[in-house]
């Protein structure tokens, strides 16, 4: 018998197998660790479980992550078997499964594991399949009979879960194996077996498709899958069941909206223009999926914005050039954009823009971009600045009266990527002297003008041990000299978050810009930002932590960098990372777009 106070309260099993490559396998399983890691309970192991074939890629993923709690287990045999081998290697003395496709709420174990220590006799607990589902056709079609948990929700006892050890060795998917399982327990003792409420879940589903509706074509295979003797499902009916669902779909908890549409007729129906969620910044495809719910429906996609044959509520844009797919536009692509704008308002849709350049960056005709780009503030019902700057800006040279013009800042990017990485090991990585003063540019540089600057600020600092750290340097021209990395353009995603714990100060080297990303995603690292002082980004470089350069005279930025050097070396704390905590959490950030949505969608023609 285990004494249990040695060991961790759960055992957590992450079961890796790799799936098909259309899946974004890699920013999904980082998802689910940190969401694991970010439990108010702490007192767990993290058993990671995968096939040989998928090791490698696992490890090298575990690098983003310094946490003591993580053990990497490698398995030979096929996917069932990696449950089988965590469970013989767990500790705790309560065991839940997790997969890679999925993140839960913070709390999700603190109040799962609260809840069956104050009912002793329960063994098992999760959430029923059926309340999971929000589609009513599927859950019509199914027949669920009995209660079948989603097995990723599932709480087992230890003790309880040796005895049924074997049906981990079963050849089914570990859904069909969960569904034996609670069946072996009910019919054992129905006081053993809870079904919880979906209010403290908040699962996040990755699926690679343009539809967040339930796909009817699915609905025949299930019911070619039907068991026909007794009119309801067998359990190998399960297997890879929500892996059939073309859609991502979040679940949120219960009771925490004050919005009243409920109902599917109520749901906000949202297109946001966007070809796909692999575009180079993140920015657009985290808001899709965070906001997307029961009462918002965010598809996205340019085809379909054209084709004007799905109704939506709000079309929302970000970047104009994606009408086009980043192709500049001829005068003709903007009156077709002109015409079908103003189609989509005599149906009734409303325009929300979200302002985050002036002009498209890489343009070969500017007076045409300027033309698509005041077209779009002149169309759109709502603009979202991400700065007082914009906003001010916006009204003084529109003057609008009937237009919304709302303040909502970038948000950090703390649902992709880890920011507790320590900058030692972040320099052993990036082999990285420990004791430079290590300058980041990160980005493209999308002219010389931008190297340029880099190198003269970076070599007029009178600062002994300097390095500067440019990913993405691509211009063989211009050399700094000095210790400097200088990359192809080209930076892995999952080595962006060492660069920056790596880094002492962020550099912006933009000379023109409304917005960067860097500035977000510095301050949640915590680092000292120099930037220039124009658009919204002057506003946040307060000259007591942070510190401008201005654009017209570039011999500024290295009296800027090296203000940032004597105030690191001041030894006072860095605030950045406690403010955008506060402030630009992309929870917050998310619901402040759904009132926007449910703020505009009430307006009538």
């Amino acid at each position: 018998m285990k004494n249990h106070s040695q060991y961790p309260e759960i055992s957590i099993l992450l079961l890796n197998y790799e799936y098909d490559s259309i899946y974004k396998y890699d920013l999904c399983i980082k998802n689910a660790i940190k969401s694991i890691l970010d439990q108010t309970i702490t007192a767990f192991e993290l058993l990671i479980i995968s096939e040989s074939n998928n090791s490698e890629k696992i490890r090298k993923i575990l690098l983003l992550f310094n946490d003591k709690r993580i053990s990497h287990i490698i398995v030979k045999e096929r996917e069932h078997f990696c449950a089988y081998e965590g469970i013989k290697q767990a500790k705790g003395k309560y065991i839940c499964f997790a997969n890679p496709y999925v993140a839960c709420m913070k709390d999700r174990l603190e109040i799962q594991i609260a809840h069956m220590e104050e009912n002793d006799t329960i063994d098992i607990s999760g959430i029923c399949l059926s309340s999971y589902l929000s589609n009513m056709e599927l859950i019509k079609v199914m027949q669920l009979c009995g209660p079948v948990l989603y097995w990723p929700s599932i709480i087992i006892k230890q003790s309880v879960l040796q005895e049924y050890e074997l049906l981990f060795k079963k050849k089914m998917h570990m859904s069909a194996i969960c569904h034996q399982l609670e069946k072996n327990i009910l019919n054992k003792n129905e006081k053993a077996f809870s079904i919880l409420n979906t209010a403290i879940f908040s699962y996040k589903l990755e699926f690679p498709s343009d539809s967040t509706n339930f796909d009817p074509s699915c609905v025949d295979q299930i019911k070619s899958i039907k068991n026909q003797k007794n009119g309801h499902y067998d359990p190998d009916f399960l297997s890879g069941l929500l892996d059939s669902i073309p859609c991502s779909r979040t679940r949120h908890p219960m009771n925490t909206r004050t919005s009243k549409r409920t109902q599917v007729s109520d749901t906000i129906r949202i297109l946001v223009i966007c070809p796909h969620l692999e575009v180079i910044n993140p920015f657009v495809s985290i808001l899709i999926r965070e906001i997307n719910s029961k009462e918002y429906a965010v598809n996205y996609g340019i085809d379909v914005f054209w084709a004007m044959k799905e109704d939506y509520d709000i079309i929302h844009i970000h970047w104009p050039e994606m009408f086009f797919r980043w192709r500049p536009p001829v005068d003709n692509d903007v009156e077709r954009l002109s015409d079908c704008l103003r189609k989509w308002k005599q149906k009734g849709t409303k325009i929300i823009y979200t302002r985050h350049d002036e002009d498209y960056h890489y343009s070969t005709n500017k007076p045409v971009t300027k033309k698509m780009f005041d077209l779009i503030k002149r169309e759109s019902d709502a603009i979202v600045h991400l700065g007082e700057y914009s906003k001010r800006e916006t009204m003084k040279e529109l003057n609008i009266s009937e237009q919304i013009n709302a303040v909502i800042p970038h948000h950090i990017y703390d649902t992709i990527y880890n920011n507790n990485i320590e900058k030692a090991f972040a320099r052993d990585i990036l082999n990285i002297d420990k004791n430079c003063i290590v300058i980041l540019a990160f980005g493209y540089f999308r002219d010389r003008e931008e190297n340029l600057l880099v190198k003269e600020a970076f070599e007029q600092l009178d600062v002994e041990n300097k390095f500067l750290l440019a990913p993405s340097w691509e211009n063989n021209e211009i050399i700094p000299e000095g210790n400097v990395f200088l990359g192809d353009g080209k930076v892995d995603e999952n080595m962006l978050p060492f660069c920056f714990a790596a880094a002492d100060i962020v550099l912006i080297q933009r000379l023109k810009i409304l917005n960067s990303g860097n500035l977000p995603m510095a301050f949640f690292f915590n680092k000292v930002v120099v930037g220039p002082d124009t658009g919204n980004i002057g506003e946040y470089l307060d000259e007591d932590t942070n510190f401008s350069f201005d654009c017209n005279e570039t011999s500024t930025a290295s009296e800027a960098l090296y203000k940032a050097v004597a105030r690191i070396n001041s030894g006072k704390p860095v605030n950045n990372e406690k403010f955008v905590r506060e402030n630009w959490r992309t929870a917050q950030i998310v619901e402040q777009y759904r009132s926007l949505y449910q703020s505009i969608a009430s307006i009538r023609q």
